[in-house]
């Protein structure tokens, strides 16, 4: 058997078991285009450390890559179709240097600015790739969800949304501020009156989906031309994706001003990003002012305070969204 019919099948059986997910399929596909169509057997343990350790991947997507591999050998071997498993050691522990990019307030003024300047020879008009951020950012949302964005999932008068993921099947609902809620409001006055409700909300100029690759490329120029980048000419600058970060960041830094309870609002802030455990969301908060550290520190379990897990009627407005 070779390695092309064996990941076809191997697909085509996770897809009658599960729903599937994008990302290990993609990089089972870029793992076949790397060796090639050898025979399954015929795969060694370098062919596989060579695809893992390619250039600039952090510990995250190695760790991504490995765990995509060790699932689909571990199947092959239990059907006797390898005769021994050939995945490398998995890498210890560690953390990743990687730190998402935080936007400014400053900075997201100036690309807004920017956004006519961008339009020459572009498929996405100013007006929706404006509202396409400003979503992003007001939101927290994956760029992906909010391109599956139809006009059926807008619901401007109970001020919600209903996102749809590609890793799970359930959408789900999001209330959202009056501010992002006019910009929406508006949008649709110009761009989706009288549309199919099960029309894109966002569109290209054709009435087409956008492609998050022209988003991310117009995005790139918006930015380069704004000067919004990481110092020291790093090689992994600020991206579409980080609005989602910025989100988070600026939240949480919002409520500390206010004196907010954190321990109430972490959790809810991870339910709104649609996150399943917690770490994802307190992970925001090393990202946020140095100003706000001592405030962070009343955080720690070690002070005997109340947890989230304790308030019954958290619980009851976690339950609900």
């Amino acid at each position: 058997m070779n390695l092309s019919e064996a990941l076809d099948i191997y697909s085509n059986s996770k897809r009658s078991r599960e729903k599937p997910v994008a990302r290990p399929s993609a990089i089972l596909r870029s793992f076949g285009r790397r060796v090639g169509n050898m025979a399954l057997c015929d795969i060694r343990e370098v062919h596989i450390e060579t695809f893992l350790n390619g250039p600039l991947t952090g510990l995250s997507t190695w760790r991504s890559k490995y765990f995509a591999l060790y699932r689909f050998f571990e199947y092959w071997q239990a059907r006797e179709k390898i005769s021994g498993f050939v995945m490398p050691g998995a890498r210890g522990g560690g953390r990743t240097t990687f730190l998402p990019y935080i936007y400014s307030r400053a900075e997201l003024r100036r690309l807004i600015r920017e956004i006519p300047n961008t339009q020459k020879g572009c498929s996405v008009d100013v007006d929706t790739f404006r509202t396409t951020l400003f979503f992003l950012y007001g939101t927290g949302a994956f760029v992906s969800e909010v391109l599956r964005l139809r006009c059926k999932d807008v619901n401007l008068k109970s001020k919600q949304v209903t996102l749809y993921s590609e890793k799970f099947a359930l959408g789900r609902m999001l209330p959202i501020g009056d501010d992002l809620c006019k910009i929406l409001r508006l949008y649709s006055k110009r761009h989706n009156s009288g549309s199919d409700p099960n029309g894109f909300f966002l569109r290209t100029c054709g009435g087409k989906r956008i492609e998050s690759s022209i988003l991310s490329a117009r995005f790139r120029k918006i930015r380069i031309a704004c000067g919004v980048s990481r110092s020291g000419g790093s090689r992994l600058q600020p991206r579409l994706h980080d609005l989602r970060h910025t989100f988070a960041v600026h939240r949480l830094t919002t409520w500390l001003k206010h004196g907010a309870n954190m321990h109430q609002m972490i959790p809810i802030l991870s339910a709104y990003l649609g996150q399943v455990g917690l770490a994802s969301a307190e992970r925001y908060l090393q990202l946020t002012p140095e100003r706000f550290r001592t405030q962070l520190k009343l955080l720690s379990p070690r002070n005997g305070k109340r947890r989230w897990r304790d308030d019954p009627i958290l619980m009851r407005f976690l339950d609900q969204l």
